[in-house]
């Protein structure tokens, strides 16, 4: 490739102070280096925004962006609106990219005058000496060049949890112009399947490479019960039936697995609301029963892909409308996550001990 395009790598900041240095050092050191690095800091009140400030003094291919507290799809919009390149690419600003992560989706790109191209991702964890993998996503297929083609792809994307994430792709700026495709500013979670699912609508040509470029680094822990009360359901479901609308020409296979998708985010949710002090016992009884009779969560429940037990569990308790075996499910759930949680925990404490022992 001789051409050096330009790419535009966008990153939210807010209050990552612990992760921010690692996160902006392996952009920075990648192997293709003509990049602008826009660094969007959401209102932090920590020491993120000084860390940002001094990597920019420092990197004349760094640009901060200082804006009051709007959440993460207010500050992927202001780094699209600065960002120049003829790609664009996201980061999450707690997670780490391989040092060729851009100069080889760039030459997929390129190559093959793709409007995305998408790599596989490792799921991390953090620990004394550094990181353990827990995870990985990893799917390929070769660029498409017609809708028709891609269609072929999309239900396989979604399964394997390409489709979702915003930070696994590189994008023709040019192309996601065009779209007029913006982050839904009024959702809290969700807001990257939303965008993507936006993009898919138009897209023909598009690469899924295997390599393991992206590592999204994985904080446990349950959701609070403020944050499942106020607006988790709701989000998920309006991003459910955008997705659903916008992907619905792609067939009725796709459409099973996005309600797929939608069920397991609803169980998980369940499950939080069932974590010991999560929230009022009266509060989470009427948003079971709410759950338990939304006619939209009933049709997901009895469309969705059933791929192993607990998704048939799922889908049978919450297509009943009983709000009180939801309540049993929910309960169940939480003591597996809980447990789950804690064996990790002690996992974790193994690995520590062992590496705290070596000389």
């Amino acid at each position: 490739m001789n051409k050096q395009p330009l790419v535009s790598v966008v990153v939210p900041v807010y209050n990552v102070e612990r992760y921010v240095d690692e996160c902006v050092a392996s952009i920075a050191k990648q192997t293709y280096r003509n990049l602008e690095i826009i660094l969007v800091d959401d209102g932090s009140t920590d020491g993120s925004s000084a860390i940002c400030d001094e990597w920019a003094s420092r990197d004349d291919r760094i640009r901060v962006i200082h804006n009051t507290n709007g959440g993460v799809s207010a500050a992927r919009n202001t780094g699209m609106n600065a960002a120049e390149g003829e790609y664009l690419a996201f980061v999450d600003s707690d997670d780490l990219i391989e040092p060729n992560m851009i100069e080889v989706l760039l030459h997929k790109a390129y190559r093959s005058s793709c409007q995305m191209v998408m790599c596989g991702t490792r799921n991390v964890c953090r620990s004394v000496s550094g990181y353990v993998v827990v995870g990985a996503n990893r799917m390929a297929f070769p660029a498409t060049n017609t809708r028709d083609q891609l269609s072929m792809h999309i239900a396989s994307l979604l399964r394997n949890g390409y489709f979702v994430p915003v930070w696994n792709t590189l994008y023709e700026h040019a192309f996601v112009r065009r779209c007029r495709v913006r982050f839904d500013e009024t959702l809290r979670i969700g807001e990257d399947g939303q965008f993507k699912a936006q993009l898919y609508r138009y897209a023909e040509r598009v690469e899924c490479l295997p390599f393991l470029l992206y590592n999204y680094v994985v904080r446990g822990g349950f959701q609070s019960g403020r944050s499942v009360g106020e607006y988790r359901y709701r989000n998920w479901k309006r991003v459910c039936m955008t997705m659903i609308a916008l992907m619905k020409d792609y067939g009725s296979e796709v459409v099973a697995v996005i309600s797929r998708g939608f069920i397991y985010e609803i169980g998980v949710m369940l499950a939080d609301l069932y974590v010991p002090k999560a929230l009022d016992k009266g509060i989470r009884r009427n948003l079971v029963r709410d759950i338990a009779a939304d006619d939209f969560v009933r049709r997901c429940a009895h469309t969705a892909e059933r791929t192993g037990v607990r998704d048939r569990i799922a889908c049978r308790v919450l297509g009943s409308r009983n709000w009180r075996a939801l309540a049993i499910y929910g309960r169940t759930v939480a003591c597996l996550k809980i447990v789950s949680h804690t064996f990790k925990s002690c996992s974790m404490s193994g690995v520590r001990a062992q590496e705290s022992r070596r000389p």
